[in-house]
């Protein structure tokens, strides 16, 4: 699972909990994006939520798969534009219809520090439009 690292600038308190000055806080992305606190039904596939008109009720560094700030991924535009190209050509070639061994309902997911992905793999049929 991705890490955002940040250096504290200077002192931090709140209640009892203390963060000293330049010290490394790592931010495990994939929990802070299925955060019960932050999102209804996060383990929920709800591509709606980032609809224009639903991005008013999406704290601005709730969802940052590239990082957030001035140090955010300098190649995420071009990421996006890639996927979404390479998507699109896929799409217009073959459809994606579900296997004998598509695992449908609950997934059980297997969280690494890099990676995330279902247990049981993903399994799909292609087939030629």
């Amino acid at each position: 699972m991705a890490m955002g690292n940040r250096d504290t600038d200077e002192d931090y308190q709140r209640d009892d909990f203390k963060i000293p000055k330049d010290t490394v806080i790592q931010i495990p992305v994939w929990h802070l994006h299925h955060d019960p606190e932050i999102w209804s039904e996060p383990y929920e596939f709800k591509p709606e939520r980032f609809l224009p008109e639903n991005k008013k009720d999406i704290h601005p560094m709730a969802y940052q798969p590239f990082g957030s700030g001035p140090r955010n991924c300098v190649g995420m535009r071009m990421a996006q534009l890639e996927a979404k190209l390479v998507l699109a050509r896929f799409l217009r070639a073959y459809k994606i219809v579900p296997s004998e061994k598509t695992e449908i309902g609950d997934i059980q997911y297997n969280v690494k520090f890099l990676t995330i992905g279902p247990v049981h793999g993903i399994h799909v049929k292609v087939v030629p439009v």
